[in-house]
C-alpha cells in the first residue's frame, strides 16, 4: 500500500543512542589525563563527568588548562 504522504524523521544526538561510544570516550580521556600525569579510573570519569560536555570534563580534571586548549 502506497502512502500519499511521506514521513521523515531525524536523529540529532546519536552518541549513546545508536552506538554505545562512551567506553571509547572514556579511554581517550584516560589517555589525555595520563599525558598530564593523572590516573583517573573509568568509574570516576563516569561518576564525575557524566552529562558534561568534553570541555567541561577537561576543565574539571585539568583546571590549569585554558579555554582554547579545552575546545580542541
Amino acid at each position: 500500500m502506497k502512502s500519499e504522504q511521506q514521513q521523515y524523521g531525524a536523529i540529532f544526538d546519536m552518541d549513546g543512542t545508536l552506538a554505545d561510544n562512551i567506553p571509547v570516550h572514556m579511554r581517550v580521556f584516560q589517555g589525555i589525563f595520563k599525558e598530564h600525569g593523572l590516573d583517573v579510573s573509568i568509574d570516576t570519569l563516569l561518576k564525575e563527568g557524566n552529562g558534561l560536555r568534553n570541555p567541561e570534563i577537561l576543565e574539571k580534571f585539568l583546571p590549569h588548562t585554558t579555554d582554547a586548549e579545552r575546545e580542541v
